[in-house]
């Protein structure tokens, strides 16, 4: 399970248990507009619906923004106690060990992200949110088992 932090943010399920491409069968825009409690008993019910074997996502930051860096503070806090709660691990990624991993491009636009998201991911139909895309790509990260660019909890 990939989770984009913020609001509006983005969680993925991929499945590899497949031959090819790893299968998304679970995507979820998080609206802008949740609540903390809201935003928990979503991450909380998709956690115990789909029981992932690892959760990943973004290691918190500002970029350039304080507002920003505190609200994904807030939401990989959220992310934590409900993994935690159900005993699944969580791995934090950098940001541009994702865009490194997935686009070959530390630097990777969120477009070029999308696309090669869109190269190594069957995803559903449709449009999906730059948000969902990012949640992909982390989760793909996480799904390789990259020990590099992990950060915090094992």
């Amino acid at each position: 399970m990939g989770i984009d932090l913020g609001r509006p943010g983005g969680v993925v399920v991929l499945d590899d248990g497949r031959p090819g491409k790893p299968v998304c069968i679970c995507a979820a825009g998080v609206p802008a507009k949740i609540t903390e409690l809201e935003y928990q008993k979503l991450l909380h019910g998709l956690m115990k619906q789909f029981r992932p074997d690892i959760i990943a996502d973004e290691r918190p930051g500002h970029w350039g923004r304080i507002f920003i860096g505190m609200s994904q503070s807030r939401d990989d806090a959220l992310a934590t106690a409900a993994a935690q709660a159900l005993q699944i691990p969580l791995r934090r990624f950098e940001p541009r060990r994702v865009k490194m991993l997935v686009a070959a491009n530390g630097r990777a636009s969120k477009q070029d992200v999308g696309q090669a998201v869109s190269a190594l991911v069957r995803m559903p139909a449709g449009e999906h949110s730059e948000h969902v895309t990012d949640a992909a790509a982390i989760a793909l990260v996480a799904l390789k088992g990259s020990s590099r660019g992990q950060r915090g909890r094992r």
